[in-house]
């Protein structure tokens, strides 16, 4: 389903786009009817094998209660002979963290293969180091059978009593732009410049909570606002990495 799919997911996109020249709203209006359609007729399926959808997407179904190849193999035949959709068996977890659309954790039945990480927040490339290699080992503990929620307590303890090395709290990024050429007032653009950084340097920063007084040019006078990320390591605000944690 996947080679088809993402040929469907291409003609949407061109014909939802005002820019391409045979643009047209209605004919991505039927791509998405069509996909949601024949979701429904899988689901449906599924259903009368007694299988236990827990998650769908654009092109693929999570499903629990299935005991044997067996039954995974006559699942394929009926969507291919009921519904003329060819599917794929892709992978099987042993177990699942399923958060929200997109972003779940899935530990894989084979033990010499790694998890599946979607779209979790702690592996993000704006998280620091601690925070990535906490969520590492949380998954090493989940998925070896072990309780996460000790190391957990240890590390916002380490974070409340001001105990995480400052290397460990640093943030980093690679500029995909020259500085001055992002639109808006991020990160990127700000501290960019400050630095003095051009396309491909590697930004550091960190996480803060600072009042910054800058000068509006169109009004004249002086503004105050308050920023988010700070390159100097004593702006660091402690409170601000326990909600990001």
């Amino acid at each position: 389903m996947r080679k088809r799919s993402i040929i469907i997911n291409s003609g949407y996109g061109v014909f939802g786009s005002p820019n391409f020249k045979y643009y047209d709203p209605s004919l991505a209006e039927i791509v998405t009817a069509l996909g949601r359609q024949t979701l429904l007729r899988i689901k449906k399926v599924s259903e009368d094998m007694n299988f236990t959808i827990l998650y769908g997407d654009s092109d693929s179904i999570f499903c629990n209660n299935i005991y044997d190849r067996n039954a995974i193999n006559l699942f394929i035949d009926k969507c291919k002979q009921e519904l003329n959709v060819e599917v794929n068996h892709e992978k099987t977890f042993k177990k699942l963290i399923l958060i929200s659309k997109k972003h779940y954790v899935g530990i894989l039945d084979d033990p010499n293969k790694g998890s599946i990480i979607k779209g979790m927040e702690g592996i993000k490339s704006d998280r620091p180091g601690f925070i990535r290699s906490t969520f590492v080992e949380m998954i090493e503990d989940f998925k070896n059978d072990r309780n996460p929620i000790p190391k957990l307590k240890e590390t916002l303890a380490e974070i409340d009593k001001r105990q995480v090395p400052i290397e460990r709290l640093a943030i980093s990024l690679v500029l995909s732009k020259n500085p001055r050429d992002y639109d808006n007032d991020c990160v990127q653009k700000r501290l960019g410049i400050k630095k003095g950084l051009r396309k491909g340097d590697l930004l550091l920063y960190y996480k803060c909570e600072k009042e910054e007084t800058s000068m509006d040019r169109e009004e004249g006078k002086q503004k105050i606002r308050t920023i988010s990320e700070s390159d100097d390591a004593r702006d660091i605000s402690y409170a601000k990495y326990r909600d990001i944690s």
